[in-house]
């Protein structure tokens, strides 16, 4: 775990990664900074430092907070209108500069705890074939179970 970790033994993930949350909140018309505050992230320390961890707990507090009030069954889909490369630091800078998407996928998992800590990857090249594992660590499941049941419908929107 990160020495910066907000919260010790806590699974983390990278601030500006909340910044790009923020930022699709605000084209729904909502004010991203009553969410944050309901999640109990501090908005502005991340503006100041994206580079801040955060306890995985709260951005799927986040998460879900933001799926509640923008009742958008897509609201991840919008992600991708204002993502960078910049959005996961140097780690996306890296994958954004790979020539190749495995290149771009043995730079992410060589440097993926920067971003976040919550989870195991593992890359399985076969002759023919390219398997990436994530495993979600225990401390993340509870969270990410109760998150599943509101990003489910997302998926219903995409059959």
């Amino acid at each position: 775990m990160n020495s910066d970790t907000l919260v010790p033994n806590t699974p983390t993930t990278i601030g500006s990664w909340a910044l790009l949350i923020a930022k699709v909140i605000e084209s729904y018309q909502l004010d991203s900074a009553v969410l944050f505050k309901e999640a109990d992230i501090d908005l502005v320390a991340i503006q100041q430092n994206p580079e801040l961890r955060l306890p995985v707990s709260k951005m799927s507090a986040l998460w879900q907070l933001a799926m509640e009030h923008c009742q958008d069954p897509a609201f991840a889909l919008r992600l991708n209108q204002f993502f960078q490369p910049s959005t996961y630091s140097t780690v996306g800078l890296a994958i954004a500069s790979s020539r190749n998407v495995l290149e771009g996928l043995e730079r992410c998992l060589r440097y993926f705890k920067l971003t976040t800590d919550a989870a195991n990857y593992h890359l399985d090249k076969g002759a023919e074939h390219v398997t990436l594992s994530i495993e979600i660590l225990p401390a993340t499941l509870l969270r990410l179970r109760r998150l599943k049941l509101l990003v489910q419908p997302l998926f219903h929107c995409l059959e």
